[in-house]
């Protein structure tokens, strides 16, 4: 029942899917390719599981069951792999790798069948426990890579848009990570069948969150894509070696420069583009009509710091000065409004600069406007009665 259960779960997932749509543009191509591979994963997945359902279980043997378990697995692992893999480093997924990858499993899973049916139970037990050994190495492999990805393309998106952006993926690096447990823990249903049912709700459940995660990845998609399929390394014009010396002699020509981009930040300031969380350095640079040398000079040299901090100065400023002007304002309406793109992160910063939390700030402002109303009033009370007096 219960896998009939989740066989229905799933595919209706799939036909949901279907209705999720990407632009057709070269820098969302990869994006199109997983949710292809997603969509036909689920309605395959569904289709066997349905299928099976169908089948007396009396006419399964239990080592069967274990060498189909593998051999789903594998392939569940490799295909939610390459799909996570899409989102941290889309220009890294190789479709000749893939074919690799499914080839070897094939041949494995191939193999253990072959030893199954030949009926030599020593060369079945050899076979079949190689499988599981290799499946973990295959799941401890994906582990590995997919954590350089990760720790790699945030740096690159970090620079690009010169914000905190690990919210912005930790929803692919915590679906991995439940990808991978739920992997593992598929290692031990393998040899022990009796926590199949257990096993199959948790993995019912990560296929229903999963889906949910990746429809609601359109909403940080485009921000993400443009940093992470840019056709040049990002990191190549950012080097320290472009940068000049902070103690180096500054010419004429580059105060000229200076002075210009000064003025161009106080207008910025004014027109409160700050607040803008969605466009990269060299869009500001080029808004600014400066270049990237001069535009990182000016704040090693005239704010002692990087353009990071001093953007997050004021964002932490105007959220100030918002909760102060209306106290009774949500933390998440401020947040969103000042450029943060995460709350928490919000509220991280913004107790670093201030030293307080902005639930706390808040509170303290509501506190100061009854005081000052409440001291309002009785002045206005002592002028009446002085005036009747």
């Amino acid at each position: 029942m219960i896998k009939f259960a989740s066989a229905c779960i799933i595919l209706t997932l799939a036909v949901i899917l279907i209705g999720i749509r990407f632009p057709k543009t070269d820098n969302w191509r990869f994006l199109r390719i997983s949710r292809i591979i997603f969509i036909s994963s689920y309605a395959i997945i569904g289709l066997t599981s349905l299928l099976t359902t169908f089948v007396n279980p009396v006419l399964i043997d239990r080592p069967l069951k274990s060498i189909t378990l593998l051999i789903v697995c594998s392939f569940q692992v490799l295909i939610f792999s390459s799909i996570l893999f899409i989102f941290v480093a889309p220009k890294r997924i190789s479709m000749l790798r893939l074919l690799f990858q499914l080839t070897v499993i094939t041949i494995v899973g191939t193999t253990i069948l072959v030893s199954f049916f030949s009926e030599n139970q020593h060369v079945f037990n050899i076979t079949f426990y190689l499988g599981v050994g290799l499946y973990i190495v295959q799941c401890t492999f994906y582990t590995v890579i997919q954590v350089k990805a990760y720790h790699t393309n945030i740096v690159k998106l970090e620079e690009f848009y010169d914000e905190d952006e690990h919210q912005r993926l930790k929803w692919a690096r915590m679906s991995f990570y439940s990808a991978i447990t739920l992997a593992f823990l598929a290692s031990f249903v393998i040899i022990n069948y009796h926590y199949y049912t257990f096993f199959m709700v948790l993995y019912t459940t990560f296929f229903v969150l999963f889906a949910i995660k990746f429809a609601n990845f359109r909403i940080d998609a485009a921000y993400i894509v443009k940093a992470l399929t840019i056709s040049k390394d990002f990191t190549e014009n950012i080097t320290e070696t472009n940068i000049p010396d902070q103690e180096a002699h500054i010419n004429k020509e580059e105060t000229v420069e200076l002075s210009k981009l000064h003025k161009s930040l106080e207008k910025w300031i004014q027109e409160k583009k700050y607040k803008i969380n969605d466009i990269s350095i060299d869009e500001i640079v080029d808004e600014l009509n400066t270049d990237r040398d001069t535009f990182r000079l000016y704040f090693r040299q005239k704010n002692n710091s990087d353009f990071r901090q001093w953007r997050t100065e004021l964002r932490i400023l105007e959220a100030q000065r918002i909760i102060k002007e209306n106290p009774k304002i949500s933390i998440s309406e401020v947040s969103e409004d000042v450029g943060f793109n995460d709350k928490g992160n919000f509220h991280r910063l913004f107790k670093k600069f201030v030293g307080v939390t902005p639930s706390d700030f808040k509170d303290h402002c509501i506190t100061d406007a009854i005081l000052a109303k409440t001291k309002l009033s009785a002045d206005v009370a002592q002028v009446i009665d002085s005036q009747d007096d």
